[in-house]
């Protein structure tokens, strides 16, 4: 009965710390210590389970070393597309502006701060977004509106014609040093909008200076026309009084 006894206990200690370094094997697994392996002692079922357990860890580690591989490539895939992105957007002679599905603005290029340079983005730059109406009172401070108008109705109006998106009106401004621009805005698919500016008073400059140009080009072409038409007139008036004269 003591040898029994004995045996029996030395069993149950083998088995029980077998079971043990099983049970702390997969709680370092749960916690993400993948790839723990385990001694494996005797040929019996437990020691099966043992090995089963040693390879899910190692199946484990193979695919979180592959995941995390495939994290870091897709992370720099992100940040190149949005360097190149940004640098493009920054290198258009376009004002641009982002605006996110809750009138957050997302991304402004150098541009637009060119166009209203009392716009404040260091809060864009650093990842803070700014509430579109904010942005827009920043926007239409420099901007010259009509006689009498508040500068909240001004504000009000804008934001109405931002979320009427389906129309893609064009809208007209005049800054306080006499720039004129055109703004267009365009339906972003995720949500939100896509705010373009464009500086036409050289453009508006030159079409005057066209304008002009045709206008003196048409007087000249009539003084012209005018100067034929009297040489006509006094050709034909002369020619009979040379004849009447000639008959005196």
């Amino acid at each position: 009965i003591v040898l029994v006894a004995m045996f029996g206990l030395r069993l149950g200690t083998v088995l029980t710390s077998q079971v043990a370094k099983l049970r702390d094997g997969a709680k370092l697994v749960a916690e993400g210590n993948f790839g723990h392996q385990i001694d494996v002692r005797g040929r019996d079922e437990l020691a099966d389970a043992t090995k089963s357990f040693n390879a899910m860890s190692s199946a484990l580690e193979e695919f979180a070393r592959n995941a995390e591989l495939a994290r870091k490539r897709a992370e720099r895939g992100r940040d190149y597309a949005q360097s190149v992105l940004r640098d493009a957007m920054n290198s258009m002679p376009l004002g641009v502006v982002i605006v996110d599905a809750d009138d957050k603005v997302d991304f402004v290029n150098s541009a637009y701060t060119m166009l209203h340079p009392n716009i404040d983005i260091s809060r864009i730059e650093f990842g803070q977004k700014i509430d579109l109406c904010n942005f827009v009172s920043m926007a239409l401070s420099n901007v010259n509106g009509r006689e009498g108008e508040q500068i909240q109705d001004r504000i009000d109006a804008r934001l109405k014609e931002f979320r009427r998106v389906t129309q893609h009106d064009h809208l007209e401004d005049k800054t306080e040093d006499g720039r004129n621009l055109v703004i267009v805005h365009r339906p972003i698919s995720s949500g939100g909008i896509v705010i373009v500016e464009t500086d036409v008073t050289e453009l508006r400059a030159a079409n005057e200076l066209t304008r002009r140009f045709e206008m003196e080009l048409m007087h000249r072409h009539k003084m012209e026309s005018l100067g034929t038409l009297a040489g006509g007139i006094a050709h034909e008036i002369n020619t009979p009084i040379q004849y009447i004269g000639s008959n005196i």
